[in-house]
């Protein structure tokens, strides 16, 4: 990720929400003033439209084309009119003056035609993209008829149609757009002047101070900040860094001592020191390494060589792999391994070393220790096996435990449910019924309602199905009542579970269902409910769309037949699959556990088996077996 310095991120910080700010106030603005110029030239549309209707009814009335012809020619002269066209009551051309977006060009009766498919009385607007047509009936007493709304009395002897051009309010909003981009701009640039101007007398400072944390870093204790500011928070922090890397160059000094001192201790504790120049390859053992390999001391020339010789061959890669990644990435160079004596006897070593670099970065030496660990290997070994086998033992009984626990879990929550099950769903059905009513009420009455009004009717109606079907999931899962069994139709009640179901665009149906499968044995309003379920969750695992199969197989052998809902959806996972028929378990967002318990109480209350296959990413696969009906409606 990209380092921003304390300039750069100050103008973001400022700027970002300045920017949202105005971009906002913008956004706003000229959607309040768009609207009102679309609204204005609807308005001044309606009221030529209404002028031109009264004006005409006495043209019209007489046939007086003259009169209608002076008439159309003034109302052209008004601002956005593009063309005007009167009807007598027949519907026929009487005066078409100006031009017609949209229509036809080579005949009046086609061209009247088409404009009368786009406005009419049941539609007197139309808006398309060059602007508006407007129709306007004439009735004798058009406008007291109209101001008060009253039903029509009189026979309507004609209408006018007036086309009225966007193009003017579209230059309007076109200027409007480049006025307000500029001050929006003026009013970014402004701020941001001041931001860069008033950062530089902290920018500096900050700079100063960085590098002296990076020499500190670096290793460079000697190193001061000298900085020279009027920000007291700034001196404040300039005196703690210098007071840290004091201390820190007293601490060091310390160490190095300690750290002499620890070197001769390990000497006469018999652990033994190494140092390699690795530009020379030359490595210098202490007496004791010499020991530890079998070796007298300075017997031999020992070289990197020499000692990866004596290391066990199966031990050698590795070595030379962590040797080169201390070098090379700075890895810390600490392992164990083993070593082979001239005698042939195995030891095992702890290694630990570091690295030495020049003024370049470049590895120069490398010095560290090495401890005979061969008694303590031999000790982790014997206790690794006890506490593999103690380890086995603990895995067995806690999975002995959790599956106990979860048992009682699991009978805690069915005891609960099964409580205030029947409770709940008085209390829930009734208002949802209430509500449910309630909706389809104000749809039969909003029928000229907006868009949007039906819009959200039906998302209350949707969300008013789902909480039933939740309720009903809520009883089905404590209660599930006797099946009552009859011959059904396999294909018959996947087409009516589908009507039945939301199936969104996104989601590509695929049937297998046969003609020839035999019928059923069992309750078809249960069999219904779990289909559904299923169908439903398929679905919902699929939020950015896929395919969802629906596949029926029949069975001779076991006179059953299968039916199997595959969705190419988010898949599931093992331990997800484990917990997947548990009451109240859920992998939805919205979910409350309770579909699949339903599915799996009425599949086997219906004689039926449900199975699952899934793997994450790659979807889920739901195969339900019910029996098959015999020649006399009974199960095979």
């Amino acid at each position: 990720m990209k380092q921003l310095s304390i300039r750069q991120y100050v103008a973001w910080l400022t700027l970002v929400p300045l920017m949202f700010m105005a971009v906002s106030l913008e956004s706003f603005f000229l959607q309040d003033r768009f609207t009102s110029l679309d609204a204005d030239l609807a308005e001044r549309g309606n009221l030529i439209a209404r002028q031109l209707a009264s004006g005409s009814e006495y043209g019209v009335f007489s046939n007086n084309m003259a009169f209608l012809q002076n008439i159309a020619q003034g109302v052209l002269q008004q601002p956005d009119v593009q063309g005007v066209l009167i009807l007598d009551a027949a519907s026929d051309v009487l005066i078409e003056a100006g031009t017609f977006p949209g229509a036809p060009a080579n005949a009046a009766t086609a061209r009247a035609g088409k404009l009368k498919e786009l406005v009419n009385s049941q539609m007197p607007v139309h808006r398309n993209s060059e602007g508006l047509l407007i129709y306007r009936a004439i009735f004798p007493a058009q406008v007291v008829l109209d101001d008060l709304g009253a039903p029509h009395q009189a026979k309507q002897i004609g209408a006018v149609i007036v086309a009225m051009s966007s193009a003017r309010t579209g230059q309007l909003k076109s200027q409007l757009l480049l006025l307000t981009v500029g001050w929006t701009v003026l009013f970014l640039v402004f701020p941001f002047g001041l931001i860069y101007v008033g950062s530089r007398n902290i920018v500096s400072p900050i700079s100063k101070l960085s590098e002296a944390v990076r020499a500190l870093g670096d290793g460079r204790l000697e190193t001061r900040a000298s900085v020279s500011t009027r920000i007291t928070e700034l001196e404040t922090l300039t005196r703690g860094i210098n007071d840290m890397a004091a201390k820190l160059q007293q601490e060091n000094d310390i160490l190095l001592q300690r750290t002499d001192k620890l070197t001769e201790a390990q000497r006469i504790a018999h652990l033994g020191n190494w140092e390699w120049d690795i530009v020379s390859n030359t490595l210098i053992w202490s007496d004791e390494i010499y020991h530890i390999f079998g070796l007298s001391p300075q017997q031999v020339n020992v070289t990197y060589d020499v000692f990866l010789q004596a290391v066990h061959p199966e031990d050698r890669q590795s070595v030379m792999d962590c040797a080169r990644e201390a070098l090379e990435q700075g890895h810390p160079y600490s392992m164990d391994h083993r070593i082979l004596l001239p005698d042939g006897s195995l030891r095992y070593l702890h290694e630990q070393g570091e690295v030495s670099r020049n003024d370049d970065g470049q590895p120069v030496k490398m010095v560290g220790t090495v401890l005979d660990i061969t008694v303590h290997k031999q000790a982790e070994e014997t206790i690794r096996k006890l506490n593999d086998e103690l380890e086995t033992k603990v895995q067995e009984r806690t999975k002995q435990l959790l599956e106990a626990q979860e048992e009682i879990v699991r009978k805690e929550k069915l005891a609960v449910l099964g409580q205030v099950a029947g409770s709940v769903g008085h209390e829930l059905r009734n208002p949802l019924g209430v509500m449910n009513n309630a909706v389809y009420f104000l749809q039969t009455v909003l029928t000229d309602a907006d868009d949007r009004v039906k819009e959200y009717l039906n998302i209350i109606k949707s969300e008013i199905a789902s909480s039933e079907r939740i309720v009903s999931d809520l009883l089905d899962s404590v209660r599930t009542k006797p099946p009552h069994p009859e011959i059904v139709g396999v294909a018959a009640l996947v087409d009516q579970t589908l009507r039945k179901c939301t199936i969104p665009p996104s989601v590509t149906m695929k049937l297998d269902i046969a003609e020839t499968l035999p019928p059923l044995w069992g309750d078809a309003m249960q069999i219904h409910q779990v289909l559904r379920n299923l169908i439903s969750n398929g679905v919902e695992a699929m939020p950015e769309g896929g395919m969802l199969e629906i596949r029926a197989v029949a069975d001779e052998t076991a006179k059953n037949v299968a039916i199997s809902v595959r969705d190419s959806g988010t898949g599931m996972t093992t331990e997800q699959l484990r917990k997947l028929f548990q009451p109240l378990y859920t992998t939805k967002a919205r979910g409350i556990g309770l579909g699949l318990v339903v599915v799996k109480n009425l599949t086997q209350a219906n004689g039926g088996t449900v199975e699952v296959r899934s793997e994450a990413g790659k979807g889920s696969l739901f195969l339900v077996t019910f029996p098959a009906a015999g020649q006399r409606g009974q199960a095979c």
